[in-house]
């Protein structure tokens, strides 16, 4: 048997060539880095916390929110590229370990009630999850934004702008001023005010609008107190005047729906027919209703005094005669800005 001698002053000689090598391993490993990300909102112009709905209820209130980091190359979420909030913030950290010099897009969800995004992998998917606005409450709205392809460095501070998915209406009164005196003298009563032909869903990033054989309130109201999105789209008014002319509104009304962009109109048709959002203002003299045509998300339709002078339709779906009711609408921002008048 061979004897194997171990010979130190040999190994001294190699301790060098030994450290060498390992150090330029460790060298080459550090390709990737710790990144410090800090993810905040921005909201349009600066409306937030600048508008009121439901008096005392606030439409702007941040809940929870959900960041996302995605390769911008391949769409994929970055390892430690996710965060929720579920505490009211409104800016979030990430840490995590990437190339300094990734490529991404950034994502922000706001009040989802629900924690299912925490397994979303990837930016196409996310764009392809649906919202719905039987889950929505006047002071827990979903928002959604995200940034355009950026560089990450070390440190980051990254803000994202989001805006509504929904859209908001309002109706300020309802004055009733009836031209023959036969009807002018008797009793008059407002039922109700509600939304017809409600789009229940959307993907978040806006598209993917379901069959109007599914939206809500199809033309005409089943909603009522114990419907869970009534608060939404349904408000009971239950007013009566002996004598018919006067007002009937003591403060105005408001309403969140999802965006109807259909560009045909097929007033009183069938389930599966393509129609414009309409406001109702249900009556003891029949119903007056006002077309919303392409409702845009993010975006405030503000209707002034219905003044209805006249008898109304026996159908909520269908308009009335000219002449039996008037009204305008200004588009806003959410803010409030002016975009356009309407007067029908």
């Amino acid at each position: 048997m061979k004897k194997i001698f171990f010979n130190p002053l040999l190994f001294l000689a190699f301790c060098p060539l030994m450290v060498s090598c390992l150090g330029t391993s460790i060298k080459n490993d550090t390709s990737k880095e710790l990144l410090k990300v800090t993810l905040s909102l921005s909201f349009p112009e600066s409306e937030y916390g600048g508008t009121r709905a439901l008096y005392g209820v606030d439409d702007s209130k941040v809940s929870y929110v959900d960041f996302f980091i995605f390769s911008s190359s391949s769409g994929k979420l970055l390892d430690g590229g996710y965060i929720r909030l579920t505490d009211g913030s409104q800016s979030g950290v990430l840490q995590f370990s990437t190339d300094v010099s990734r490529s991404v897009v950034c994502c922000a969800v706001v009040n989802r009630s629900t924690s299912d995004l925490s397994s979303i992998s990837s930016l196409s998917e996310l764009e392809d999850t649906s919202s719905y606005l039987n889950r929505q409450k006047p002071n827990c709205l979903e928002m959604y934004g995200k940034t355009g392809v950026m560089t990450l460095g070390r440190d980051e501070f990254i803000t994202i702008k989001v805006d509504r998915i929904a859209a908001k209406v309002s109706l300020d009164g309802i004055k009733v001023n009836l031209e023959q005196n036969n009807l002018a003298s008797k009793s008059f009563t407002v039922n109700a005010v509600y939304m017809i032909n409600v789009v229940p869903s959307l993907k978040l990033d806006g598209s993917g609008r379901p069959s109007p054989s599914t939206w809500l309130n199809n033309r005409t109201n089943t909603c009522n107190s114990s419907t869970s999105y009534g608060s939404l789209i349904w408000n009971s008014i239950n007013v009566t005047h002996t004598s018919a002319n006067g007002s009937y509104l003591g403060s105005p009304l408001w309403f969140y729906v999802y965006p109807n962009s259909v560009t045909s109109d097929n007033p009183g048709g069938t389930a599966t027919s393509s129609r414009y959002t309409r406001l109702v203002v249900d009556t003891s003299l029949g119903y007056y209703s006002v077309s919303l045509p392409q409702l845009q998300a993010n975006t405030w339709y503000q209707i002034k005094n219905i003044t209805i002078k006249g008898k109304g339709s026996t159908n909520p779906d269908v308009l009335v005669e000219r002449g039996a009711c008037s009204v305008s609408v200004e588009v806003k921002d959410w803010s409030g800005t002016h975009i356009v008048n309407e007067t029908y």
